[in-house]
């Protein structure tokens, strides 16, 4: 039992630091607990060291790291964020659908400027963050043709695996509703609701290992100076855009709160509700910090842009 918590802990750390140091660490790890519980204090040192390990291994732990691993960890770091913040964004996309038709027309100005801005915003990410990914292709061609399929097989299948699993659900949900009257659709059915939110789990599965997927690609594939300038400069205006819809979210939940309270709750134009809903606070939360991991990453590749080579 002892040697088996030892190993979940020694997870902390990153693969490579493992197979050098592992059993040396396990060792020690297993000594400290004389057979029994592992001390808390052991647990918190081999957790923030082997976070520390992990953010070196990453290009995020020091001036050490050379600075072309730097920019791509930079990068990445970004476009993590942005999946984290297209998460956020599902949620306030569902609180939108509908706050038109219940704000009268002279109180929708405002709101619907930082709405407008906000779809803008998305849209202009979004092919950002598709160019990033188009330059890094023909580089992963060059990689697999060499022989590195064997070294992203099991993360690639895992997602696509996943993917399936996702699209599965997306059909036999859409069967479902189609079969149920709105009221059941948007509440009133327990089942339904149900087997949405574990619709939404194996989504949110299947966005996670595709994420994972092209950080393990990225991290494998070579990239040039050039080229990492070019995916630091999409990374930046990645983030300007981020807190562009940050601030016009913002915006426009002030300012339905303030004008047509009952538009965030879908109820009719005049009735009394609060502006304050536990969705959208999550949702302005998660925008928050992946805008400000996103920005971090930003300032650590455009840091080490100086140190990069023209070619």
């Amino acid at each position: 039992m002892s040697a088996r918590r030892s190993s979940f802990w020694l997870r902390c750390y990153p693969p490579a630091w493992r197979a050098r140091y592992g059993e040396e660490l396990e060792a020690l790890i297993a000594a400290s607990s004389d057979g029994g519980r592992i001390p808390w204090r052991i647990r918190l040192d081999v957790l923030r060291a082997g976070s520390r390990e992990r953010l070196h291994s990453w290009g995020l732990g020091g001036a050490e790291v050379p600075p072309g691993e730097q920019a791509r960890a930079g990068a990445l770091l970004v476009f993590c964020a942005w999946v984290l913040f297209v998460v956020a964004g599902a949620v306030v996309q569902r609180f939108s659908e509908h706050w038109q038709g219940v704000t009268p027309a002279t109180d929708r100005g405002l709101a619907a400027s930082a709405y407008g801005a906000l779809v803008i915003a998305a849209t202009l990410g979004a092919v950002l963050v598709l160019a990033g990914v188009a330059c890094a292709l023909p580089r992963l061609a060059t990689f697999v043709r060499a022989g590195g399929w064997g070294e992203i097989r099991t993360p690639v299948l895992r997602a696509v695996r996943l993917s399936g699993l996702t699209t599965a659900g997306t059909i036999a949900l859409v069967l479902w509703a189609h079969r149920l009257n709105t009221g059941q659709r948007n509440g009133h059915d327990l089942g339904y609701q149900a087997g949405f939110a574990v619709w939404a789990l194996i989504g949110l599965a299947s966005l996670s290992a595709w994420t994972a997927t092209a950080v393990i690609v990225a991290r494998r594939i070579r990239f040039t100076d050039r080229m990492l300038k070019v995916e630091t400069a999409l990374a930046a205006a990645v983030s300007l855009t981020m807190l562009t819809m940050t601030i016009a979210t913002a915006v426009w939940w002030g300012a339905l709160a303030h004008f047509a309270p009952w538009a965030l709750h879908e109820r009719p134009s005049g009735s009394a509700a609060s502006p304050v809903t536990p969705q959208l606070i999550t949702a302005g939360l998660l925008m928050a910090i992946a805008t400000a991991l996103a920005v971090a990453g930003t300032a650590r590749a455009v840091r080490v842009l100086p140190r990069l080579a023209d070619n």
